[in-house]
C-alpha cells in the first residue's frame, strides 16, 4: 500500500509547489508577481475562476475560499512557471531534467486520477513517491529560509470546514503561530472539522491537538495530513472564542519550549452564541 493515497498525493505535491512558487516569485518580483508572470488574459481567466468559485461556494455555506490566484491555476500553469523561472527554483528542486521528468510523469498520473480512472498499484506507489520527493525537497528549501527551520517542524496549512484557511506563517522564528478572525457565528452543538497538514525537515512524526476541548484526556492525533474535530459546547459561548490547533514533532526539542512545548500553532477566532438546540455539523 502506498504511503499516500492518490488524492492525498495530488494535494501534497501541488500544495508544496504552489507554496514554493509563491514564496520564491514574491521575493523576486514583489507582491503583485502573478500579474508579471502570466499573460493578461490568463490572469483574467484565473481570477474569473476564483470569483466564480467564491460565489458558488459561499452560497452553499462556505465562509471563505482561498484568495490567492495561484490556488486556481492549473497544473500546467505550475509547470510553465517552473520551466520559465527554473534558475530561481533550482536551489529547491535540483536538477531540471530529473525534476521535470518526475513532474511530467506525475501530471500524466494526475490526469488519470482527475478523470476517475483507476491506477495500477505500481502507479499509485509512483504517484505517492513523487509527491513525497517533491514535498521533501520543498520542505528542506523552505526550512533553509528560516534560521530555525532545519530543525523545527512547521504547519503547511489548517482549513476549517467552513472554508477558512491558514496557510501562511511568518518567516520570523520568534513568531510560532498565526490567528485568523473568521467572522463565523457558531452555536453549541455545532461541529467544526479542521484539515491539518504539516511537514518536518527531519521526517519525524507530527502530533496535533486542539484547545479548548471537552475531552478530559485532551486526545492527540499523529500524522502529516489529518482531520481534527472540535465540538462546540455551552462552555464556548463568548463574543470571541479562540480555537488553537497545536502541532509538534516527536523530537525532544520544540520551537516553543513552554509547558509541554509545540512547534507551530494555528488559531481560528469565532463567535459562539446560545439559542439553538439542534445539533448541526459543518464537516
Amino acid at each position: 500500500m502506498p504511503q499516500m493515497q492518490p488524492a492525498e498525493a495530488l494535494a501534497t505535491c501541488e500544495q508544496a509547489l504552489r507554496s514554493l512558487i509563491a514564496t520564491v516569485l514574491a521575493k523576486k518580483l514583489g507582491k503583485d508577481w502573478v500579474s508579471q508572470v502570466f499573460p493578461e488574459e490568463r490572469v483574467i481567466k484565473i481570477r474569473g475562476i476564483r470569483d466564480e468559485e467564491a460565489g458558488r461556494r459561499t452560497r452553499r455555506g462556505v465562509a471563505s475560499v482561498p484568495s490567492s490566484e495561484l490556488a486556481y491555476a492549473q497544473f500546467f500553469d505550475i509547470l510553465a512557471l517552473l520551466k520559465k523561472y527554473w534558475a530561481d527554483f533550482k536551489p529547491a528542486l535540483g536538477n531540471q531534467s530529473e525534476t521535470l521528468g518526475l513532474l511530467s510523469r506525475f501530471e500524466a498520473l494526475r490526469n488519470s486520477v482527475a478523470h476517475s480512472r483507476d491506477l495500477l498499484p505500481f502507479e499509485e506507489e509512483l504517484l505517492s513517491g513523487i509527491a513525497g520527493e517533491i514535498r521533501n525537497r520543498v520542505t528542506i528549501y523552505m526550512s533553509s529560509q528560516d534560521l530555525t527551520g532545519d530543525y523545527f517542524a512547521r504547519i503547511d496549512s489548517v482549513t476549517d470546514s467552513l472554508g477558512n484557511c491558514i496557510d501562511s506563517f511568518p518567516p520570523d522564528p520568534m513568531e510560532p503561530g498565526v490567528a485568523l478572525r473568521t467572522r463565523a457565528v457558531l452555536h453549541p452543538g455545532d461541529t467544526i472539522t479542521f484539515r491539518c497538514r504539516g511537514t518536518d525537515p527531519q521526517s519525524r512524526d507530527l502530533t496535533w491537538w486542539v484547545l479548548p476541548t471537552r475531552d478530559t484526556d485532551n486526545p492527540r492525533y499523529t500524522g502529516r495530513d489529518l482531520d481534527i474535530v472540535w465540538r462546540v459546547s455551552s462552555a464556548d459561548i463568548a463574543a470571541r472564542r479562540d480555537v488553537h490547533i497545536y502541532m509538534k514533532s516527536s523530537g525532544p526539542y520544540h520551537r516553543v519550549n513552554a509547558g509541554e512545548g509545540f512547534d507551530y500553532c494555528a488559531t481560528f477566532i469565532y463567535t459562539v452564541l446560545p439559542g439553538e438546540d439542534s445539533t448541526r455539523t459543518t464537516s
